[in-house]
């Protein structure tokens, strides 16, 4: 169910790592995303939606971490839309080992310098640095076949070739 005000997202991206993405540069990075995505439903307006399902390995509490793993899972199993995955080297690692097939393509994109400078930083909130876009695997999955899933690829694949 979608409000009237509110748009459906032309892409959905999950961020996913072991250290915080804080939830308050999530619209700097949406903004950031924007300007390489394009109108792919028509609507007349772009609009990037990110879920962060990131915590502090050590540092967040077990409870924090069990809610941020049941939020990817969930994300993994429902949203035949969310095909690109913000993540460093070690959460990479970790995605790619969630299924029984490569979860994300090999070929993803380090975040450029251009990325990060984008971030309106608060004093002493850091912005994790080494963070790749990957675009997920569908072949050999059960919604390869799947239109939607499909189309949410050929978009990512799209937005992945132009993003800088």
């Amino acid at each position: 169910v979608t409000s009237v005000n509110k748009k459906e997202p032309d892409l959905r991206v999950v961020v996913y790592d072991n250290r915080v993405v804080p939830d308050m540069y999530l619209v700097d990075m949406e903004n950031y995303f924007k300007t390489f995505c394009k109108d792919y439903n028509g609507d007349g307006e772009v609009v990037v939606t990110i879920m962060n399902c990131s915590f502090e390995t050590g540092q967040s509490s077990a409870e924090y971490q069990q809610i941020m793993q049941q939020k990817l899972s969930s994300i993994v199993v429902t949203d035949k839309e969310a095909m690109l995955f913000v993540t460093s080297d070690t959460g990479y690692e970790y995605l790619q080992g969630i299924v029984d097939t490569p979860f994300l393509k090999e070929e993803g994109k380090e975040l450029s310098q251009d990325f990060y400078g984008s971030i309106n930083l608060f004093e002493g909130i850091k912005m994790p640095d080494g963070l790749k876009i990957y675009c997920r695997e569908i072949e050999g999955t059960l919604i390869e076949n799947d239109k939607t899933a499909k189309e949410s690829v050929a978009r990512a694949e799209e937005f992945l070739k132009d993003i800088k």
